[in-house]
């Protein structure tokens, strides 16, 4: 099962890193990890999804997310 399919053509709203929003049906699904994440992924800035170091990676990750808190 290969639910992550790529943004096939960047625009404005999608980075090149971005991922197709994955349709569902009900909310349980809706909310449940894949769908939630490729949502969080695709709200990333792409400096950050760019970055190739987990440790980077996790470090700017957190500064973002304590920022919207």
């Amino acid at each position: 099962m290969n639910n992550l399919q790529p943004v096939q053509r960047p625009s404005r709203h999608h980075i090149s890193n971005s991922f197709l929003h994955i349709p569902t049906n009900k909310d349980c699904y809706k909310y449940s990890f894949f769908p939630r994440t490729v949502r969080d992924w695709n709200l990333l800035p792409q400096n950050i999804t760019d970055l190739e170091d987990p440790k980077q990676f996790k470090s700017a990750a957190l500064r973002i997310l304590r920022r919207d808190d």
